[in-house]
């Protein structure tokens, strides 16, 4: 966990034909790692010491008496309160910038390699690594601003990638966006949450590698659609829907699509909505 402000998450690798591919939840470690970095931060940061109980018969000035507990109970509730103020005033100018995969990849400061398929046709269904060719950490945001065609060198499926995420489904968040965190010059394996861009074709496997290609201009309003429903509805579950939606959009049929893919009527419903 980067600093005090950031919490992990999991996004459970999970893919198609399993449709709950996008539970995020909180890690037991992150919950305590952040609470700990919390009370931390508010008791050095502003010199707060949870003040000892007042006896039994303290004057307070104005006249008043307070019993202990009432009296350590507030003096808790003012530390936790002052230290609340100052987490939430942290300059966030001091946190490193989130940035977009596809604008670091732009200027050469990311480079992505070793594209490949896993057997799935949608959601976590391709792997890579993205290397940091900077000394400095890098924060990349989980939603891509502009989806990655990944042209297949082989006879399988090409694919779209709309998200990234570490190998593993964790990422991390600083309260406003959700992001991964690429170590200087290091090497960082990923898996992108992509979905089949030729319905005819076989799903693609570990042997199959990806280069970057030109996103087919009727696929890009409705990735678009896709992605801006994401980012508003971060736990939503929406593999099933954006992948029909894609073969929608291509001209396939829903009933040729519920024939080798399950598409309930709600994610019919949703994979129109991004046409």
């Amino acid at each position: 966990m980067q600093g005090h402000t950031n919490k992990e998450h999991r996004n459970y690798p999970q893919t198609y034909p399993r449709p709950s591919s996008c539970g995020l939840a909180f890690s037991s470690d992150a919950k305590r790692a952040a609470g700990a970095a919390f009370t931390d931060a508010g008791r050095h940061a502003i010199g707060i010491v949870v003040a000892p109980p007042l006896s039994a018969n303290h004057q307070e000035p104005g006249g008043f008496f307070m019993d202990g507990q009432r009296g350590s109970a507030i003096a808790v509730c003012v530390a936790v309160f002052s230290a609340l103020l100052l987490w939430l005033s942290t300059d966030a100018s001091a946190q490193p910038t989130v940035t977009d995969l596809v604008d670091e990849m732009a200027a050469r400061r990311v480079q992505l390699s070793s594209i490949a398929g896993n057997g799935s046709s949608s959601g976590t269904a391709i792997t890579g690594y993205l290397s940091n060719e900077t000394g400095s950490a890098i924060r990349l945001d989980v939603n891509l601003s502009r989806p990655l065609f990944l042209v297949n060198s082989g006879s399988s499926q090409n694919m779209v990638a709309t998200q990234v995420y570490l190998s593993d489904g964790r990422y991390s968040s600083d309260g406003r966006r959700s992001f991964v965190t690429l170590a200087p010059r290091g090497r960082t394996a990923v898996v992108l949450i992509a979905y089949c861009a030729d319905f005819d074709k076989d799903n693609p496997g570990d042997a199959d590698r990806f280069s970057l290609g030109s996103m087919p201009p009727r696929l890009v309003p409705v990735l678009e659609k896709i992605r801006a429903y994401a980012v508003a509805n971060p736990k939503a579950d929406v593999v099933v829907a954006a992948q029909a939606a894609v073969w929608l959009a291509q001209g396939v049929t829903i009933g040729k699509i519920r024939e080798r893919f399950p598409v309930s009527v709600a994610d019919e419903q949703l994979a129109r909505r991004f046409l």
